[in-house]
């Protein structure tokens, strides 16, 4: 099984409502092998942090995702992977505590 049959058969299996929130951390790394016309790029990459794991225990353990040259590009990766390329994500705006206060 390749890398796009892997994260279609989990993109599936992962069954997500409104509202479901998703960890996610981007870890910056600057290129220096020394030979490289890249030398001194930073490459973005992404990992889904599960629940109860620290970014750095996720670093680890889990699939990193990348060599992204955007911030731009590196969300868009991480919505089609994480919901598909059918999904529509919306921002859902500031969270105000005073619509919790009794009117």
């Amino acid at each position: 099984m390749n890398r796009h049959d892997r994260r279609r058969d989990d993109a599936q299996r992962r069954k997500l409502k409104v509202g479901s929130v998703i960890h996610t951390a981007t870890i910056a790394a600057v290129l220096s092998d020394g030979t490289s016309a890249l030398e001194g790029t930073t490459a973005l990459f992404w990992i889904e942090v599960p629940e109860g794991m620290t970014n750095e225990q996720a670093a680890e353990t889990q699939e990193w995702h990348g060599l992204f040259k955007t911030d731009a590009e590196l969300k868009e990766h991480q919505r089609v992977t994480l919901l598909g390329p059918q999904c529509e994500v919306t921002e859902g705006g500031m969270w105000d505590p005073a619509w919790d206060m009794a009117q």
